[in-house]
């Protein structure tokens, strides 16, 4: 018995495509650099001595005193974890979509919108696995209280006491910033 191939010439045009398109990339992340300079601080965490003007500030606002001391926030990997659980998913979906479309671009593209979806995803989450990522501490919430960040959000909800993102203490949704700023993008 013989094994006969036949070939509709899909793997010429697949080889052909990605040779001329093997400088392409793909880019997932934060676009605007501001937001992505916060987005650093809470992917890796940060501890800070607390400054005299800080202390006076702090002291001022929320009747305690920080002097010699040092505030931190704790790491939310919100890129690093998504990455780190999904990457052999997204190979496999890259390696179908170059298969099903013969095109390098459309299957990064594909590919960048997922795993913007999946970063976006891991932040409504609060973390991968979901509610990994350590809560807002108490002095965030009583600075939010104390710079009337809850009025703020009140009176545009209409007086409403309904839930917003200065009360709650899931951390990495404030104002949406972050989440709307990330992106990806075909190079």
């Amino acid at each position: 018995m013989a094994i006969r191939v036949l070939s509709n010439n899909l793997t010429g045009k697949l080889l052909e495509n990605i040779k001329a398109n093997a400088s392409k990339k793909l880019l997932v992340g934060i676009r605007d650099p501001e937001v992505a300079t916060y987005g650093m601080y809470l992917e890796y965490g940060w501890v800070q001595r607390v400054t005299p003007k800080q202390n006076a500030w702090l002291n001022a606002q929320l009747g305690t005193n920080y002097k010699f001391s040092t505030l931190s926030n704790p790491p939310r990997p919100f890129m690093r974890a998504t990455f780190a659980q999904k990457n052999r998913e997204w190979a496999e979906l890259f390696k179908a979509q170059l298969i099903q479309t013969q095109d390098v671009t459309k299957a990064f593209t594909t590919l960048g919108e997922i795993v913007k979806a999946d970063i976006r995803e891991t932040i409504k989450q609060g973390g991968c696995p979901a509610g990994s990522f350590p809560k807002r501490s108490p002095l965030t919430m009583a600075m939010f209280e104390a710079l009337g960040e809850n009025q703020k959000v009140r009176k545009i909800q209409g007086g409403e006491s309904l839930p917003n993102n200065t009360t709650t203490t899931q951390a990495l949704i404030l104002n949406g910033k972050l989440f709307a700023s990330i992106d990806m993008k075909v190079i």
